[in-house]
């Protein structure tokens, strides 16, 4: 969620007006489109993260994660 807000946030900064509503969907969509593969990579430390969430929730984890 953060770096989505950062995309936007640094598209919104960089320039003052668009010439219509659809000038910027637009530009967003392609904005969103460009950084897409950044959202894709595993999160830093997630194998750890599992299993401390596996030790403090057991079973809880492991049906969410089967269902996935």
């Amino acid at each position: 969620m953060e770096a989505l807000h950062r995309i936007v946030r640094k598209l919104i900064k960089g320039k003052a007006a668009w010439v219509s509503d659809t000038a910027l969907t637009k530009q967003l969509y392609l904005s969103l489109m460009h950084n897409e593969k950044s959202w894709k990579r595993p999160a830093l430390g997630w194998k750890k993260i599992q299993r401390e969430l596996i030790a403090l929730h057991g079973e809880r984890v492991l049906n969410h994660m089967r269902d996935s």
